[in-house]
């Protein structure tokens, strides 16, 4: 029986986060509003970029597509330079060739087919979930169970990778197994609730074996 895994992108397999951070600090701005790029980086990463434009939203009264939509346009433009999280297209390559089956479910939207393509990776995948399906967030696990039941998936040969408690929350309630990434830029701890625990993606290649 292969394995699955199903990837988170923003801060698992993207270098995202210095652009949402950057972008949201400029969204901010241009509303008049000053927060720190630290505190910026706690709330979209301990909690979500949702959270932190419906505070934007409380306190400018605009409405939440208002900043959502220049939110959108503000990143399109930071994020011509993206580069891949080091080591992840080696890890999917090699877990590939061992016979693994790869899936994205990520709360970002359209850009995650687009920045895949061209970070060469987009031909790794069978399926990509993104914020367009209507999915319920994380962590509830809607979007892994119809994974797992559309693809008939061994839910003990099933790991979801992502680099937030969130995701690790989302695997459990989905009945798998959560590979929890923390990079060493990353402020957050292990709660101890993930089955694997790394700090580079290749680790996940000794896990594999």
């Amino acid at each position: 029986m292969h394995k699955n895994y199903i990837w988170d992108l923003d801060g698992t397999l993207f270098d995202s986060y210095k652009g949402i951070v950057e972008t949201a600090y400029l969204l901010a701005k241009e509303n008049e509003l000053e927060f720190s790029k630290d505190e910026i980086y706690k709330q979209v990463v301990g909690d979500s970029v949702t959270s932190y434009i419906e505070q934007l939203s409380e306190l400018t009264k605009k409405q939440y597509k208002e900043l959502k939509s220049r939110y959108s346009k503000i990143r399109k433009e930071i994020e011509k330079d993206l580069t891949s999280i080091d080591g992840a297209y080696e890890v999917l390559d090699e877990l590939a060739n061992r016979g693994a089956k790869h899936y994205v479910y990520t709360h970002r939207g359209d850009t995650s087919y687009p920045l895949l393509k061209k970070l060469g990776m987009d031909k790794f995948f069978e399926e990509i979930i993104t914020a367009e399906e209507g999915f319920k967030r994380k962590p509830d696990p809607e979007a892994l169970t119809y994974l797992i039941d559309k693809y008939d998936m061994d839910k003990n040969q099933t790991y979801y990778v992502g680099d937030r408690h969130l995701d690790v929350e989302c695997a459990k309630n989905a009945g798998i197994k959560a590979i929890f990434y923390i990079a060493e830029e990353s402020f957050l701890e292990s709660k101890g609730q993930e089955d694997i625990l790394v700090f580079r993606l290749k680790d996940i290649l000794k896990f594999d074996e």
